[in-house]
């Protein structure tokens, strides 16, 4: 039973904190949104065929939207994978083994923060971004786990 304890804490953590970070990020630097015009404009949508200047307006208030969400996820994509990164790394080499499922529950988590900045910023970002950050996270991740390797070899002489 104490098994099935650990790898229920361990998943917990894994879901909880990508969501903490992406709700947080949210909290403190909130998504574009539709301006009121562009709602009413959209509103009536469904309801009968627009008119030429009518489906002009929604074409510009779509427009305009992406536009600002593109610079939104451009903008949370680089924090959000450092987030992730730190979360992973310190999992893998700084939260010691007597905390049982909080350090795997942290690789995981920060895994997943990883793949959610990912996703953010991947209509967003100029793929050479995209290719730099995972050139960068994966060294990132030979490393920690070089270290992650002595470190475990070194206690297990011990």
């Amino acid at each position: 039973m104490t098994n099935a304890i650990k790898i229920g804490l361990l998943v917990a953590i894994a879901i909880v904190f990508p969501l903490m970070v992406g709700l947080g990020a949210e909290a403190f630097y909130p998504s574009p949104k539709m301006s009121d015009e562009c709602e009413s404009t959209m509103s009536w949508q469904g309801s009968k065929e627009p008119s030429e200047s009518e489906q002009a307006a929604v074409d510009k208030c779509n427009k305009d939207f992406e536009k600002e969400m593109q610079t939104y996820n451009r903008n949370i994509f680089i924090p959000i994978t450092i987030i992730g990164f730190v979360a992973l790394a310190a999992g893998a080499l700084f939260i010691s083994e007597a905390m049982g499922p909080v350090a795997p529950g942290l690789v995981f988590g920060g895994l997943f923060t990883i793949l959610y900045s990912a996703g953010r910023g991947f209509t967003a970002v100029d793929k050479r971004w995209l290719f730099l950050e995972l050139v960068v996270v994966l060294i990132g991740l030979i490393l920690v786990t070089r270290r992650y390797l002595q470190v475990t070899a070194k206690e297990s002489k011990k």
